[in-house]
């Protein structure tokens, strides 16, 4: 395995290394959704979805 695929690999796992991501991830692989949809869906307040999302494209 080449050096820069474990180096995508690594950030992908550190792009996941929270629950709350992991639960944001797992409710968007049924599609898109507003910010609005995803606080409801995972149960976090907008403020963290945010904090979450900000930076990290899913």
């Amino acid at each position: 395995m080449s050096n820069e695929v474990i180096q995508a690999r690594a950030e992908m796992m550190k792009a996941l290394a929270h629950p709350t991501r992991i639960s944001i991830v797992e409710f968007l692989r049924y599609g898109e959704r507003c910010v609005c949809e995803i606080v409801d869906g995972v149960n976090v307040e907008r403020s963290g979805v945010s904090q979450h999302l900000g930076g990290e494209k899913y």
